[in-house]
């Protein structure tokens, strides 16, 4: 299951660090705890987002996506995603299949492996595309 690498801020907000009190008890969540940069993770209103001003205004450098939801990502693209896509593609791309395949996912598993219709994936997990924020 993807989570997030964890900074002060995120463990301060007490949103995603799951009751961890400290940067000591959150670098256990995910085996990660980062102190060079910062981070946001992305909401899923933040998906929604039809401008890029608000990332820009927060001096975002870099936006990773990787749906949470399993078999979403090959086709499927959000509104944010899309104005990424406007300033050209992504620096880098990872996926799992050859393709697109049908896929039939449990709908509350988020272990990126299909019930059925295996053909065409080569691993499990998320299909990962990495933006580089311009401007």
């Amino acid at each position: 299951m993807a989570g997030p690498a964890h900074d002060q801020a995120m463990i301060d907000s007490g949103e995603h660090s799951h009751g961890a009190t400290d940067a000591y008890v959150a670098s256990f969540l995910d085996s990660r705890l980062e102190t060079q940069y910062t981070i946001h993770e992305l909401t899923r209103s933040d998906l929604q987002l039809t401008s890029l001003e608000s990332f820009r205004n927060q001096e975002i450098t870099y936006v990773v996506i990787g749906y949470e939801t399993p078999g979403t990502g090959c086709g499927v693209e959000s509104p944010l995603e899309r104005a990424l896509r406007a300033q050209g593609p992504p620096l880098a791309s990872f996926t799992p299949t050859i393709g697109c395949p049908q896929s039939v996912f449990d709908p509350i598993d988020t272990y990126y492996v299909p019930l059925a219709g295996y053909g065409g994936w080569v691993r499990p997990g998320p299909y990962i595309r990495i933006y580089r924020l311009g401007g």
